[in-house]
């Protein structure tokens, strides 16, 4: 069947965390209207936030629970348990009356969303092929992205109890069509069954013997090296490995959860288009279209009309603004899946925040002038082509990119315990940023808050620089090998020259 369909039915969970995702933009002015449907008063602005950033919590705590049972018990298990709590919490809203019954399901629905972003890295990187593996990586992001605009257009012009019923179909076909997908052939070789991994990697290769012995070959000698430091796996191990020092430093995780506050990245987690984790565009950009329209203390406003449908006095529509966003998000996504494996990971992340640095230090500045008192009225498409470059731009590098690599630093017996931390993290910091965006907004102003994460950006692209290997079209071993201090063309040989002593073992 192949890889990469394969691929593509496990990221039908990353379709249905999207859609999750973009809910709330279409969802949240009729909820806060005196229309809603929820049968009683209109819902507060307290509750609305909630419904935007609880996802976040939720998929903090599912992630390591998931990726303990990934390890102990199969990727394939897990990766039917993803779906489970997004089924169950899209079948709340449909029947939902209160505020409380929909905080509910959005935390059943945040522990799929959790699970689905612990499991597919690492189902995606033990699968594939080094060739492909980058672009396969980015696929989880790119349908993560089109859920993100499927729900902006079909919320926007379709009823809210049809378009509930939309998003419940999403998960239920995700499980209908994960019964073909095959098991982790590392996971299958780390459980001693050797022929059982052969067949998987067949289903995978489409039957190519040769190469097949040879993955077999190079995944015995990963599971073998893995297996003689078992026992010595802790959080103070994991810190005391040089090359697993080298991955947990690298500013992937921290910098998401800013970013995306920052950004406009309307994805995983929060109603602030702050979060790898798209949850979050609607307060963050209420936020900036008050603070650019009315000067003073932040408004506590949560309509979603996009900043720059306010901003440039378009003749556009709000929702066809909001839908043009989503489709920046597609497009950068899109582009990164046939660069990644091409131009390398490095090069994007560099470029990616380079250019989001320049987007936001523009931003912080129109703000500025604004605050000063600087007339900025002719100047209204600058805070619009800012912000939809940084889109572009986060999509296209540092909003894609981290998935892939951060499956690709950890040493083996590390991966499990480093991808939880790393992947906690950044739903930790997507959660803060998202609840306590525009407290921070108060504190620092605008154009500080702008400012400050155009320094993250700019210090992101400076460490990637110097730090972080590339890895593209490179075996995990290589990778490892390097991240511990040899020479790469040492490296190289030392790997070829093992498969040979492997392949006898196995």
């Amino acid at each position: 069947m192949g890889v990469g369909s394969n691929c593509l039915e496990f990221d039908l969970s990353g379709f249905a965390q999207g859609i999750a995702i973009g809910w709330p933009s279409p969802s949240l002015p009729l909820l806060q209207s005196q229309d809603t449907p929820l049968g009683g008063q209109p819902m507060t602005e307290e509750g609305s936030s909630w419904v935007a950033s609880i996802i976040c919590l939720s998929a903090l705590l599912a992630t390591p629970v998931f990726t303990f049972i990934a390890d102990k018990f199969s990727r394939k298990l897990t990766g039917y348990l993803v779906g489970v709590p997004i089924v169950i919490g899209w079948a709340l809203i449909l029947f939902a009356e209160t505020e409380m019954t929909l905080h509910v399901a959005r935390f059943f629905i945040g522990l799929g969303c959790g699970a689905s972003l612990a499991l597919c890295p690492l189902y995606v990187t033990e699968i594939s092929e080094n060739s492909i593996r980058g672009s396969l990586g980015t696929v989880l992001i790119f349908f993560t992205n089109g859920g993100v605009l499927f729900s902006f257009i079909v919320g926007s012009y379709v009823p809210y109890h049809i378009f509930n019923y939309v998003c419940f179909s999403v998960p239920v076909l995700y499980l209908t069509t994960f019964f073909f997908m095959p098991e982790s052939p590392v996971y299958l070789m780390s459980q001693g069954r050797i022929e059982d991994a052969r067949k998987s990697l067949r289903w995978l290769r489409g039957g190519q013997v040769p190469e097949i012995e040879h993955e077999i070959a190079k995944i015995a000698e990963s599971i073998n090296n893995n297996d003689q430091e078992k026992n010595n796996i802790s959080i103070t191990n994991l810190f005391s490995s040089k090359g697993t020092i080298k991955a947990m430093n690298k500013p992937f995780v921290f910098k998401k959860g800013i970013r995306t506050t920052v950004g406009i990245w309307h994805s995983s987690h929060s109603q602030d288009v702050l979060s790898e984790v798209k949850e979050g565009f609607g307060n963050q950009i209420n936020l900036c279209r008050d603070r650019a329209l009315n000067p003073g203390p932040p408004a506590q406003n949560s309509d979603t009309l996009p900043l720059n449908h306010q901003l440039s006095g378009s003749n556009l529509s709000p929702n066809l603004c909001t839908i043009l966003t989503g489709s920046f998000l597609l497009i950068g996504v899109l582009i990164a899946t046939f660069l990644i494996d091409k131009a390398g990971r490095k090069v994007l992340m560099i470029i990616s925040d380079l250019i989001m640095f320049l987007c936001m230090a523009v931003l912080g500045g129109y703000f500025y002038l604004k605050n000063m008192g600087v007339d900025v009225e002719n100047y209204g498409w600058v805070p619009v082509v800012s912000l939809s470059l940084h889109v572009f731009s986060l999509s296209l590098g540092v909003g894609t990119v981290p998935y892939v690599v951060i499956a690709e630093i950890f040493l083996p017996k590390y991966r499990g315990l480093g991808m939880t931390l790393s992947i906690c993290t950044l739903w930790l910091w997507a959660f803060l940023v998202s609840k306590f965006f525009k407290d921070l907004c108060y504190t620092l102003g605008d154009h500080g808050c702008f400012w400050l994460f155009a320094s993250v950006c700019l210090m992101g692209a400076v460490f990637i620089y110097f730090f972080v290997p590339e890895t593209k079209n490179r075996s995990l071993q290589s990778i490892l090998r390097e991240l511990n201090g040899e020479d790469y063309d040492s490296v190289k040989l030392k790997v070829s020259n093992s498969y040979e002593n492997v392949i006898k073992s196995v």
